[in-house]
């Protein structure tokens, strides 16, 4: 992929940081390909444990000052296979 297709990463009003990951990710020639594979990392932490290790885990980001949004995504207990 061309370099020439990215935005200057100083033009970018919102998410600079992605826009700056993709730019390096170019630069260091990852295919198209590559790049929607990559795109798939949201850069957000997540964690699948039991539910001690799940509170532990959250506990321990959240003493190092590093959590500050939580989001529970999963099957209901009566969806579960």
């Amino acid at each position: 992929m061309p370099e020439s297709l990215l935005p200057d990463v100083a033009s970018v009003n919102r998410r600079r940081g992605r826009v700056q990951v993709f730019s390096d990710y170019v630069r260091q020639g990852y295919s198209l390909r590559e790049l929607i594979i990559a795109a798939q990392d949201t850069g957000h932490w997540t964690v699948a444990a039991t539910p001690e290790q799940l509170a532990d885990a959250i506990e321990d980001r959240f003493r190092a000052g590093v959590l500050d949004v939580l989001s529970l995504n999963g099957l209901a207990s009566d969806q579960a296979a």
